[in-house]
């Protein structure tokens, strides 16, 4: 399962004299940019010797990264296992199955013991004598954005662009794309795109860790009291809230341009609108479409 250069597209965010551009994540092989992370992980392990034939691979996912990992499983022949949230739908549920993984539930944001579903991962894979791959802090997730998808991306524009805006759930996307782009050009300013309630936004600003409140978007955002590992906040210039109604709002505007995103593209949408009311006509706005 390789990840053909996804289409970069033009997209209209309603604000004429800024040009935003978009990669279309949803054209990969299972829908969504964790083709690439779930193939640089597993890559990964196998190179390194901590994955053989047959072996095990658990992941705590909130779907798309599961759903990769579980394809890519699927071609190579390992037993996966994915420990869902409590936000994965019923409908990703059914594709991880029919896929063949074994699927998890780990309801609410801890257990009794205090565990969040990642927690709850490691001790699954050291249980079932497996790998767990912890999406969250492994080097080769944002390690794949800095050596594919920035590249691909600048290939893509021909330029440089004036800001880079993406949300960020693990960190891997807007950490690895901002490294290809800064080595590229410092100038690029980085702009990460944040739910209103999750404490990604808060915690950049402040450097304060904050009790997270609920969100209706999937997939990204800290609902957790917890900075990821994978999250280089030293990349990031600013980062700004967005409501979820703005989020499914752009998603649906994106619709009727013949552009279908899930509500993770929305709010990177929503993200590129409210920097392009801020820049000087001509500038330019990259981002990425997840799903």
């Amino acid at each position: 399962m390789r990840v053909a250069p996804t289409p970069l597209i033009s997209i209209h965010v309603g604000v004429s004299a800024v040009s935003v551009f978009a990669k279309l994540e949803s054209r990969g092989p299972t829908g969504s940019i964790k083709d690439r992370t779930a193939r640089s992980m597993i890559d990964a392990a196998e190179s390194d010797g901590r994955l053989l034939p047959g072996d095990v691979i658990v992941e705590a996912s909130s779907g798309n990264t599961g759903i990769a990992i579980a394809a890519l499983g699927a071609e190579r022949g390992y037993d996966v296992n994915i420990i869902c949230s409590p936000k994965v739908t019923d409908e990703k549920i059914q594709i991880l199955e029919l896929l063949g993984a074994t699927v998890h539930t780990f309801d609410g944001d801890t257990d009794e013991r205090g565990w969040t579903f990642v927690d709850f991962g490691a001790d699954l894979a050291k249980r079932l004598g497996g790998i767990f791959l912890n999406q969250y802090d492994n080097s080769a997730n944002p390690r794949i954005h800095e050596m594919e998808t920035g590249p691909e991306l600048l290939s893509q524009l021909g330029f440089h662009p004036d800001v880079f805006v993406a949300g960020g759930g693990t960190g891997g996307t807007i950490s690895g794309v901002a490294r290809a782009l800064r080595n590229a050009d410092a100038r690029t300013r980085v702009v990460l795109a944040d739910p209103v309630g999750s404490i990604y936004a808060h915690a950049h600003a402040t450097g304060e860790i904050i009790e997270p409140e609920p969100y209706l978007v999937e997939a990204v955002g800290g609902s957790r009291a917890m900075l990821p590992p994978n999250l280089a906040f030293d990349l990031i210039d600013e980062a700004i809230s967005i409501p979820d109604s703005d989020s499914f709002d752009a998603a649906r505007n994106a619709a009727r341009q013949g552009v279908l995103v899930g509500p993770s593209s929305g709010l990177a949408l929503a993200a590129a609108k409210r920097v392009a009311l801020t820049l000087p006509a001509g500038s330019t706005i990259a981002t990425i479409l997840p799903d």
